[in-house]
């Protein structure tokens, strides 16, 4: 039976044309990838999924903890399939304090540690330098100090995810309604009274599938980057010596206008609610 990320991811693939194969096990192995994309070579992809009954143990919270343990999985997954590049494909369904979406969550469950590193003269404890923003340890595909890199297997996770394009629009409309109310409950009530009798013009629904790809910059073989590069897709890379957005598509350029524009949401989760 099928995930639910499984089927999504299914759901995005056929949504950009893009022909797959699901568990085709090859010659010689054991364990078949959940899907196998034929490009301009063999791409091999499995799916994870981080369900709502997957809670954190009791203790301090850590944000990088899960994603690591998903990357642990996939590396023994693709054990066997040397010289192919290999993805693991992260969808949230549901699931409480896993943040698949941001950069610093997932690239520090690659890389370390995402901290403040603030040099200093040993012998006087006084700043030696303006402080920076590091990897630092803990990370999935190097480890600090290592000569070489700890995970060149994986080539990227891709963070499988909706871009709400409705509620941003929705956002950016609440933020335009005046109010004469002073007080923040009748603002409120007030503008919760003209949205409802408003012609919106748009669906507040409107969601798009697209996904992220965090690309290993220690992997032996890439991915190549036409391979997810649609209207809602981004590409995090290495260039110019930092790991920073290298493709961002042209659906998510007019979504981060518009939840720009809508700032702050405030209502909007009021809203939802209702």
């Amino acid at each position: 039976m099928k995930t639910v990320g499984e089927k999504t991811f299914e759901s995005y693939l056929d949504e950009r044309g893009i022909q797959y194969q699901f568990e085709r096990l090859m010659p010689d192995k054991k364990r078949p990838p959940d899907y196998t994309i034929v490009r301009d070579r063999e791409y091999l992809l499995e799916v994870k999924d981080f369900e709502a009954t997957d809670v954190p143990e009791a203790g301090a919270f850590d944000a990088y903890a899960r994603i690591r343990s998903k990357i642990d999985s996939a590396r023994k997954k693709f054990q066997e399939y040397e010289g192919y590049p290999c993805g693991l494909v992260l969808y949230n369904n549901d699931a409480r304090l896993v943040d698949v979406i941001t950069p610093q969550f997932v690239l520090g469950a690659m890389y370390g540690n995402v901290g403040i590193v603030i040099p200093f003269n040993a012998e006087t404890g006084e700043a030696a330098g303006e402080e920076y923003q590091a990897f630092l340890g803990s990370g999935k595909m190097i480890r600090p100090h290592w000569k070489n890199p700890e995970n060149t297997r994986i080539s990227a996770l891709i963070s499988l995810r909706f871009v709400n394009v409705g509620g941003a629009r929705l956002n950016e409309y609440v933020s335009q309604i005046e109010s004469d109310e002073v007080d923040s409950v009748k603002r409120a009530a007030d503008v919760f009274q003209k949205l409802e009798s408003a012609n919106l013009g748009f669906d507040r629904d409107e969601k798009h599938l697209g996904v992220i790809v965090w690309e290993n910059s220690f992997a032996v073989i890439p991915f190549a980057r036409d391979l997810f590069n649609g209207d809602y897709d981004e590409i995090y890379g290495l260039l110019d010596k930092s790991i920073q957005r290298i493709f961002v598509g042209e659906g998510i350029l007019e979504y981060e206008e518009i939840e720009a524009a809508g700032r702050p949401p405030g209502l909007f989760d009021i809203v939802k609610k209702k």
